[in-house]
């Protein structure tokens, strides 16, 4: 599964931030502490690309967060869709639309090993 990347968010997107001294420790805390927190509010994007949060109650972040820690939340209801959207945008890069290629347009590959020995 790819992480998905979102250039920019915009205020009131929901993400969770990473947390990195649970991701960068060495211990077993590590297999089983929550990787991620949140889900923040995203409020608004600061000058140099960090992002300023909200608690889900409204309660402002002390400290604004960089991008790369930031994946989006997805809500459970909003799962299915999302889902459409990840493998139709995966059958674009792909170039083929599932569509229009039948089975019977897709040739199977040959076998090149035979039963007979060779001396």
């Amino acid at each position: 599964m790819s992480r998905i990347k979102e250039d920019s968010y915009q205020p009131g997107d929901l993400v969770l931030i990473c947390n990195n001294p649970i991701k960068n420790s060495v211990s077993k805390e590590q297999k089983t502490a929550n990787k991620y927190m949140g889900p923040y509010q995203i409020q608004c994007c600061t000058q140099g690309g960090s992002y300023i949060l909200a608690e889900m109650d409204g309660s402002i972040l002390r400290h604004h967060v960089a991008a790369f820690r930031l994946i989006p939340y997805v809500q459970r209801q909003d799962l299915d869709s999302w889902e459409h959207q990840t493998e139709s945008g995966n059958d674009a890069e792909d170039g083929s639309d599932p569509e229009t290629t039948s089975d019977s347009d897709q040739e199977l590959p040959s076998s090149t090993h035979s039963n007979s020995s060779t001396p």
